[in-house]
């Protein structure tokens, strides 16, 4: 009898103790939940951040153009306008950059900014103009303003030119091989890089100017020639 007393008073005490446990966590889970919302409500509520600045080299290759008729060549806007730009990226300034021809919008020269390319086997010794924009490219070789250098550690050097209007300076990127070497020119020094491939991709295949994490260098075109619904790319890895 004695023992089964003293279950009885243990279970109740187990109970007793077992509801002063879900009643102490009960009331700490709301004091914690108290304190945190204390917190969320002492912090500012935050503005949405506006996309500072959207480049078109961000989503499509530079180069791209279309004839109206046999000598007139036009910026090929379709073929802008149905890339895969997200459509909250394509803000008023960024559709009046596809649009209209932008100005050439020049950035201060360092002795690291490319200034010139040579290319013994197309016969090409080039001045290198800074942007890639419908200006630019008629100047000659426009640069991609990605903010690689020649001289960097690591980084993309993107240079482009037309292949059918303006000089035709890049008619002929199909015609590099595997070992050809070209030399990008600085105030400093020169920069020697050797091709190690060439491909044809999607106006949209914007990762040809990946930073690979070493010194690299991409040819750009549109190609076919006179078609230029594609790109012709030209890989090189920088060797002196």
């Amino acid at each position: 009898i004695i023992a089964v007393i003293g279950l009885v008073l243990l279970g109740r005490d187990l109970l007793s103790a077992r509801e002063d446990l879900v009643e102490t966590t009960r009331l700490e889970q709301q004091i914690a939940q108290q304190t945190r919302s204390a917190q969320l409500a002492a912090l500012p509520t935050a503005e949405p951040t506006a996309i500072l600045k959207v480049e078109l080299h961000d989503w499509i290759l530079p180069g791209g153009h279309t004839f109206t008729d046999e000598d007139q060549p036009m910026v090929n806007f379709e073929e802008l306008l149905a890339s895969e730009i997200p459509r909250h990226l394509l803000t008023e300034e960024v559709y009046a950059k596809m649009m209209s021809p932008p100005r050439i919008e020049t950035i201060a020269k360092t002795d690291e900014t490319a200034v010139s390319v040579r290319i013994p086997r197309l016969g090409l010794d080039e001045p290198i103009v800074q942007g890639t924009d419908w200006e630019s490219l008629k100047a000659g070789v426009g640069q991609v303003l990605n903010g690689a250098n020649p001289g960097d550690v690591t980084g993309t050097v993107s240079l482009a030119a037309h292949n059918d209007i303006y000089g035709e300076l890049f008619r002929h990127l199909d015609q590099l091989q595997v070992g050809d070497e070209f030399v990008i020119v600085t105030t400093q020094r020169e920069y020697t890089y050797r091709v190690r491939e060439t491909q044809i991709v999607d106006p949209t295949d914007v990762w040809v100017l990946t930073n690979t994490g070493v010194p690299t260098a991409v040819l750009i075109s549109c190609y076919p020639h006179r078609v230029n619904n594609k790109r012709i790319i030209v890989f090189a890895d920088r060797i002196d």
